[in-house]
């Protein structure tokens, strides 16, 4: 009979050690898997990649930066977006990039697991003002006529984009060297030369009505000098101004009863490219603003208003003979607003 409950005892004890294991299992796989048995495991972020390197865009233009999380099935896809320049290119939340004004920004993407990063390189470029299509012989330095290279067969598109050929010129005899590529911005321009030998180098110029001039750089042997065109002519893209906004303005933003701003000392050149001040005037008090530059297109302003803190916006507005009439958009703020502006003969703060 002993025997027998001895036999059950060991039996039950066996039991009771099974249980107490199991037991100890369940505990720990519950507190691995944050507090439930057979909870999914968390699947860590391991990298992030930005679809591009680098983008181009035209002044207020924007696109929609898209990223690939590794894995794709993380458990937190959540990200970050963050601009190196503000005042040239914004970035919200959802990766959308906007071009503020001309220049280059870094834009970074950061996983809030992990803090991985990826960055897409913006350029702003300004709207071209010149056509350079066609063919350019050029010189280097000397000033030597007839003119010893040529640009040939150029073409630009509507947004400044330039393909073509470079070469020597033996008097009329074109030698073709190799591509060139680059753009017009504003007054610039920008040529990407290569030869299949692997012999690379950049030219960089500026355009008026006379031609074209600038600097040459090799990549491949360090030769730097000057050229310029010997003949032929940019044609303006640009439309010309009929309003000549030089002078003060009182501005009135949202329909106020009173005048609350000013630019004080527009001036326009030439080319209708326009600089001069934004001050505000609430209660009769002028406190300067920071400077503003832009241009007038036939009845159109542009101004880019910048201040030291960084806060930056763009007034655009239509001009008649009666003033100009337009919009405000602060990219440091949600604010908006429309305006109106009236010449005076002086500001009483000038």
């Amino acid at each position: 009979m002993n025997d027998e409950k001895e036999v059950v005892m060991k039996r039950l004890m066996s039991i009771v050690l099974s249980v107490l294991l199991v037991l100890s299992s369940l505990t720990v796989a519950y507190s691995a898997k944050g507090g439930k048995p057979g909870a999914p495991d968390k699947i860590p972020v391991t990298g992030v990649n930005i679809e591009t390197s680098e983008i181009v865009l035209q002044l207020n233009e924007s696109y929609s930066l898209n990223v690939e999380i590794e894995p794709s099935n993380a458990s937190n896809l959540a990200v970050r977006w963050k601009s190196s320049n503000k005042k040239h290119v914004t970035v919200t939340s959802d990766g959308t990039v906007t071009a503020i004004k001309p220049g280059e920004a870094e834009i970074t993407v950061t996983t809030v697991d992990g803090k991985h990063t990826d960055t897409c390189t913006v350029t702003v470029r300004q709207l071209p003002n010149w056509d350079v299509s066609g063919y350019w012989p050029l010189d280097f330095d000397c000033g030597s006529i007839p003119p010893c290279a040529a640009f040939k067969d150029l073409v630009q598109d509507e947004n400044g984009n330039i393909s073509g050929l470079y070469g020597l010129l033996n008097g009329s005899t074109f030698s073709e060297g190799g591509p060139v590529e680059g753009y017009v911005s504003g007054d610039s321009v920008y040529l990407y030369y290569e030869r299949e030998s692997g012999y690379c180098g950049e030219f960089i110029g500026t355009i008026d009505k006379d031609g074209i001039s600038g600097s040459f750089e090799s990549f491949t042997t360090g030769y730097t000098g000057n050229w310029f065109t010997v003949d032929g002519e940019p044609i303006p893209l640009y439309i010309p101004s009929i309003f000549d906004v030089s002078g003060d303005w009182w501005l009135t933003f949202n329909n106020a009863s009173e005048p609350d701003a000013a630019f004080n000392d527009l001036i326009q050149d030439a080319s209708s490219n326009v600089t001069g001040e934004y001050w505000t005037y609430n209660g009769g008090v002028p406190v300067y603003g920071g400077p503003v530059e832009g241009y007038v297109s036939e009845d159109y302003l542009y101004l880019y208003y910048e201040r030291e803190s960084g806060y930056h916006g763009v007034f655009e507005a239509t001009i008649d003979s009666d003033g100009m009439t337009g919009t405000f958009v602060s990219y440091s703020t949600p604010f908006t607003g429309t305006w109106v502006a009236v010449r005076t003969p002086q500001l009483p703060f000038d």
